[in-house]
C-alpha cells in the first residue's frame, strides 16, 4: 500500500513538473534583480493562437449591428466634454445591472452580438467595445470603469484613427479577474477604414494552453 502510493505521489510530482515547465517554455518571463517583469517571450505555438484570435476579433468587428450601434453612439456622443463624460462614467460605476440608465447605455443590441460570440468562444474571458471617443459601448461584463481613451492600450490600438490590432502580455485583468492576454482591434469604417472604435477582448490563459 505504502509503495502504492509513493509511485501515486512521484508520478503527481513529475505531472506538476512537466506542467510547470511547459508553462514556463509557452510564456517565458524575465524579471530584473527586483523581481519586476521586463520581458515577455511567447512561444510560436502561443502567438499563432493569438494570431489566429485577432482574426476571430476582427471579424466579429465587421458585424453589422455592432457597427451600426458605434456609429450611432458616436453621433449621439459627438458634442460630450470631459466632465460629461466623467459624469456618465461614474453613473455607469454606480449603477445596477437593473438600472435602466445601465441597460440603455452600454446593453443594447450589440450587447447580445458579443454575447453570442462569447458564448461560442468561451475561451474569451470578456469582450467590450467603445466608441471613436473611447466610451463603451457595448460588453459581455460590467467592466471597471466605462471610459477607455485614457488607457494606454486603446490609445495604442486608435493611433489617431489609423486603427492597429495587437495582442498585449500577460496581465491581471481586474475586470475579468483572472491572469490573462487582451486582445485589441479597430472597428473601422468600411468606407474609409478607418477606426470608429475599439474592441479589447480578454483571452483567458487556460483557454489558450487548451487551443494549442
Amino acid at each position: 500500500m505504502n509503495k502504492v502510493l509513493y509511485i501515486v505521489v512521484s508520478l503527481t510530482v513529475v505531472i506538476v513538473a512537466l506542467g510547470g515547465y511547459v508553462v514556463w517554455f509557452l510564456f517565458q518571463i524575465t524579471t530584473n534583480n527586483e523581481g519586476e517583469k521586463v520581458k515577455q517571450v511567447f512561444a510560436p505555438e502561443v502567438r499563432e493562437v493569438l494570431d489566429l484570435r485577432i482574426v476571430k476579433i476582427e471579424n466579429l468587428s465587421a458585424d453589422q449591428t455592432l457597427y451600426n450601434e458605434v456609429k450611432r453612439l458616436n453621433k449621439e456622443r459627438k458634442e460630450w466634454n470631459v466632465n460629461a463624460i466623467e459624469a456618465f462614467d461614474r453613473r455607469l460605476q454606480g449603477s445596477s445591472d437593473a438600472d435602466p440608465f445601465f441597460s440603455n447605455a452600454v446593453q443594447g443590441p450589440a450587447t447580445e452580438v458579443l454575447r453570442n460570440f462569447r458564448s461560442s468562444h468561451p475561451e474569451f474571458l470578456e469582450i467590450f467595445v467603445t466608441d471613436v471617443y473611447g466610451i463603451n459601448v457595448a460588453q459581455t461584463n460590467r467592466t471597471s470603469d466605462y471610459y477607455q481613451a485614457d488607457e494606454v492600450w486603446w490609445q495604442e490600438a486608435f493611433r489617431g484613427g489609423r486603427g492597429v490590432a495587437y495582442y498585449g502580455e500577460i496581465e491581471f485583468d481586474e475586470s475579468a479577474a483572472s491572469d490573462a492576454i487582451s486582445l485589441y482591434v479597430p472597428v473601422r469604417d468600411p468606407r474609409t477604414g478607418e477606426a470608429i472604435g475599439i474592441i479589447k477582448a480578454v483571452l483567458s490563459m487556460g483557454g489558450i494552453i487548451e487551443l494549442l
